[in-house]
C-alpha cells in the first residue's frame, strides 16, 4: 500500500525530482533524550545497529556475529535483522508480552525473554516510562465521561521538556480482578494506555516538536535562498521530509542536485542548536540525515 502510495508521488516540474531527507533513528534518540539512559546514549554514540542488537536477543548470536554478517551481504542475517525490527519498535511503542509474542508469531515466553533483555540493558527506559504512568496517575481527576460499562472516567497529565502537555484518559479495562472485600471477581477498573503512555511523549518530542521546528527553518532558509519555489516543501511522514525539485531552475542558479541534497542536509543537522534556540532543550546526540532522491518517491535513492 505504501509502495503504491510513493510511486504516485512525481514531480510536477519537467525533469524535476523528488527529494527525501530522513532522521536516522530519530524516534530511538529522542527516547534517549527523554530517558537520559546511559547504555541508550552510548550504543548511539557507538553507531551501535539497533535492529542487530535486536536480533542478538531474538536469536542467541552475539551482536558482534550479526553484524559482520549483515555487513558482508549475507541474506540469511538481513533477513534476521529485518525480522528484529518489528518486536524493538512494538515494545518501545509500548505493546505488552502477549501483543508482541502474537504480532511475532512467538511463544509467550520468547516474548517475555526479549523484554527482560531489553530493559536489563536500558533500565533508565523503564524508570522513565514509570515516571509518565506515576504523573499521569497523580494528576488524574475524574471527568464526565464513562466507560461502555458506566465506569466513571479519569483524565491526566504529563508535561513534556519541551513545554507540550498531553491528555490522558483512561478506558474500560479487559477481564477481571480479585475483590478482597466481597472475595469475588469482579470487573478491572478503567486504566490508561500503557502504549499511550510510552509512545505520545517520545513521538510527540521526536515528530512533533523536532521535526516541525526543523520545517520552519526549512522554509525560512529556502526562502533566504530564493529556492521555496524551486525547492518544495510537499509532505512529511514520520522523521522524513519529502520534496518536489525543479532541476533545471536550481541549475539555472548555479546549483547541482547533490549540492541542493547537501544543503537540506546540513540544515536539518542543524537541530539540536534549533531546540535548544526554540526550547532551551539541549541535544547532545547526533542528529543525522540521509538525503535519496529519484524520479518519483518510490525510486528514491
Amino acid at each position: 500500500m505504501m509502495s503504491d502510495i510513493k510511486q504516485c508521488f512525481t514531480s510536477r516540474f519537467v525533469g524535476g525530482v523528488m527529494m527525501e531527507a530522513d532522521f536516522s533513528q530519530l524516534e530511538v534518540i529522542g527516547l534517549a533524550i527523554l530517558s537520559e539512559d546511559k547504555q541508550l546514549r552510548q550504543d548511539i554514540l557507538d553507531g551501535k545497529d539497533m535492529h542487530c542488537v535486536s536480533a542478538s536477543w531474538v536469536s542467541g548470536e552475539s551482536y558482534e556475529h550479526i553484524k559482520e554478517r549483515v555487513d558482508a551481504g549475507d541474506k540469511k542475517y538481513i533477513a534476521m535483522r529485518q525480522a528484529a525490527k518489528q518486536p524493538r519498535f512494538e515494545l518501545q511503542y509500548g505493546a505488552g508480552a502477549p501483543t508482541i509474542a502474537k504480532n511475532n508469531g512467538w511463544p509467550l515466553s520468547k516474548a517475555q525473554d526479549y523484554i527482560k533483555r531489553y530493559y536489563e540493558r536500558y533500565p533508565e527506559v523503564k524508570g522513565w516510562q514509570d515516571m509518565v504512568s506515576a504523573v499521569v496517575e497523580g494528576t488524574a481527576k475524574l471527568t464526565n465521561e464513562t466507560t461502555p460499562s458506566g465506569d466513571i472516567i479519569k483524565r491526566g497529565y504529563f508535561k513534556s521538556i519541551t513545554g507540550r502537555r498531553y491528555v490522558f484518559k483512561q478506558f474500560e479495562s479487559k477481564g477481571t480482578r480479585f475483590d478482597p472485600k466481597t472475595k469475588k471477581r469482579v470487573p478491572r477498573e478503567p486504566s490508561f494506555s500503557p502504549t499511550q503512555l510510552k509512545n505520545y511523549p517520545v513521538q510527540g518530542f521526536a515528530t512533533g516538536d523536532i521535526v516541525p521546528e526543523v520545517l520552519g527553518r526549512l522554509r525560512r532558509v529556502l526562502t533566504e535562498n530564493n529556492l521555496s519555489d524551486k525547492v518544495l516543501l510537499v509532505n512529511t511522514v514520520h522523521d522524513s521530509v519529502l520534496f518536489d525539485v525543479d532541476v533545471k531552475a536550481i541549475r539555472e542558479m548555479s546549483y547541482s542536485i547533490d549540492g541542493i541534497a547537501l544543503f537540506i542536509k546540513n540544515v536539518m543537522e542543524l537541530a539540536p542548536q534549533f531546540m535548544e534556540e526554540r526550547f532551551g532543550v539541549k541535544i547532545d546526540l547526533p542528529l543525522k540525515v540521509d538525503v535519496k532522491y529519484g524520479e518519483s518517491w518510490q525510486e528514491t535513492k
